[in-house]
């Protein structure tokens, strides 16, 4: 079965998933780039101090930013300012 059919009849917390690759805001795009790297994953979930997702930067993201001619700062530049914070996502439930 396929991830479609299963998030129909299963619970996302009964899923086959991987833990999701996280960074402060303060991390840089660079510190992000080799955790999603590291991983083999496009994506960080940006969390507060408290471990709560307050935003998403993705390769993408990434992309984007390099093909607007922003490759000169964007890997030291924080991801507050380069995350979204207006991501999807689903409770466990």
């Amino acid at each position: 079965m396929g991830l479609q059919e299963n998030l129909k009849k299963d619970l996302v917390s009964e899923l086959a998933t991987r833990e999701p690759v996280t960074a402060s805001p303060t991390d840089t795009v660079r510190c992000a780039v080799e955790r999603m790297r590291e991983r083999h994953l496009g994506a960080v979930v940006v969390i507060d101090e408290e471990k709560n997702p307050i935003g998403m930067f993705t390769e993408g993201m990434l992309k984007k930013r390099l093909l607007d001619g922003s490759f000169q700062s964007i890997l030291d530049d924080p991801l507050a300012d380069c995350m979204d914070p207006d991501f999807d996502s689903v409770r466990a439930s």
